[in-house]
């Protein structure tokens, strides 16, 4: 299943996406490896692109998709990652 259909799935109202929102980045990783959150946030494009592709949020450019937060933790048990949405007002 690819992300654009997780999203729709997942979304309350897909017929009016956000015109803005922020999106924290949580990286559950399986080692004590370095890693570049950088390079980490970029590999999560695809993950982006289908959230909008979903109809969820209007776009991900920088007028409409903010970086709220980046968080890196070690999880050998369950590495993952998490991508959480949060809709802003238009005045944020």
């Amino acid at each position: 299943m690819d992300t654009a259909t997780i999203a729709r799935i997942a979304s309350p109202d897909p017929s009016h996406p956000w015109p803005t929102a922020s999106i924290e980045y949580l990286f559950f990783v399986p080692d004590l490896r370095q890693r570049d959150e950088a390079n980490m946030i970029q590999s999560m494009k695809p993950a982006v692109d289908g959230v909008v592709d979903a109809g969820i949020i209007a776009g991900d450019d920088w007028q409409r998709l903010r970086i709220a937060s980046v968080f890196t933790q070690l999880d050998r048990e369950f590495p993952r990652t998490v991508l959480r949405l949060h809709q802003m007002k238009a005045a944020e």
